[in-house]
């Protein structure tokens, strides 16, 4: 399973100390990150959510590719609206350290030139990877879901639900039930749980996370990223190669994956005391 650096993700980095992102050209295959190059900071304005960019390129040499940041930056933190002692020391890139405040949602917000941002362009940065031969729509969505997890969260989780019912519609689970109605999220995932209940495990532990979405609840960030690192096992699974998980079931490379997931799972329901 590939773990997903939840320094990396914060909704926050200091300005001019970026995390070290992946590449969105090459991290797949060459395992490019993203280095701070400069930044447009209208230092003149001292009010809040300034417009700001952040502008990185990839340190592979064959790559180069050039990334931007657009958001905001916050240079009066209202300290009221945090939890923790803003004494507390948040480790960023290069090894630096700096002090940072904790907000009532568990997130980690820099004191240093708070960044926050909203778009990435030409695109952002890849949680989960795609595969050659993924449907069209629920490939388009992940990559909407990249774009949506920096600019509204609650969204992001939503189109996780959509994802869930696009990789069933890719493997032919039917939409409607018996009767010619149609079929219900969890009625699709029990009519896969019949055929690989592992792939529907995983997809039905998302579940709940994109239903928070849908009913317009307050999404914890931590539990996406939860569900973008079990995203990223299914899809490997289902999508790294041209045979069928159905034909592929008894193999023994399949057998260690099946392992590892139903460890995932376990680790995941005990990972977090509080509730979906």
């Amino acid at each position: 399973m590939r773990r997903l650096d939840r320094k990396t993700w914060r909704s926050a980095f200091p300005l001019r100390r970026p995390p070290p992102f992946p590449c969105p050209h090459c991290f797949w295959d060459e395992s490019g990150r993203m280095r701070f190059v400069s930044t447009n900071f209208a230092i003149e304005d001292h009010t809040n959510h300034l417009p700001t960019t952040v502008t990185m390129q990839c340190d592979n040499l064959e790559c180069g590719y050039v990334l931007t940041a657009v958001g905001t930056v916050e240079t009066q933190i209202n300290l009221e609206s945090f939890a923790s002692d803003p004494s507390l020391v948040w480790e960023a890139a290069e090894g630096k350290s700096i002090p940072y405040i904790t907000n009532m949602d568990g997130d980690d917000i820099p004191l240093d030139d708070p960044f926050f941002p909203k778009v990435f362009l030409p695109r952002p940065p890849e949680l989960v990877e795609t595969y050659g031969a993924q449907d069209g729509r629920s490939g388009l969505l992940i990559l909407k879901s990249f774009e949506l997890f920096w600019f509204d969260l609650t969204s992001c989780a939503n189109c996780l639900r959509t994802i869930i019912e696009a990789t069933l519609d890719n493997w032919t689970v039917p939409r409607a039930d018996p009767k010619g109605k149609r079929a219900n999220l969890g009625y699709r995932l029990d009519f896969l749980q019949e055929n690989n209940e592992y792939v529907a495990d995983s997809l039905r532990s998302i579940k709940p996370i994109g239903d928070s979405g849908s009913h317009g609840d307050e999404v914890d960030r931590g539990r996406v990223l939860d569900a973008f690192e079990i995203l990223n096992d299914v899809n490997w699974y289902l999508y790294s190669s041209p045979l069928s998980p159905l034909d592929r079931i008894k193999s023994p490379a399949d057998q260690i994956y099946l392992e590892r997931l139903r460890n995932q799972l376990t680790a995941l329901k005990t990972r977090r005391n509080r509730p979906l």
